[in-house]
């Protein structure tokens, strides 16, 4: 049991270990635009309400 352990504690360390390598890297800029073929949806121009009508504690509980 003491050996599992100690492989644990090894294997935990060396990926903390390349985790911090690979974390301290700086990331690549993104200089790539975004291509015209990609639309994006913009933001409503009001938030969303719900209906006066709308009663969430009125819902059925086997609904999902």
């Amino acid at each position: 049991m003491t050996v599992l352990r100690l492989l644990l504690v090894m294997a935990l360390t060396a990926l903390a270990a390349s985790a911090q390598q690979t974390s301290s890297q700086p990331a690549s800029p993104q200089t790539e635009s975004v291509p015209a073929s990609c639309p994006v949806t913009p933001r409503p121009a009001t938030a969303f309400l719900p209906p006066a009508d709308f009663h969430p504690e009125k819902l059925p509980d086997n609904i999902f």
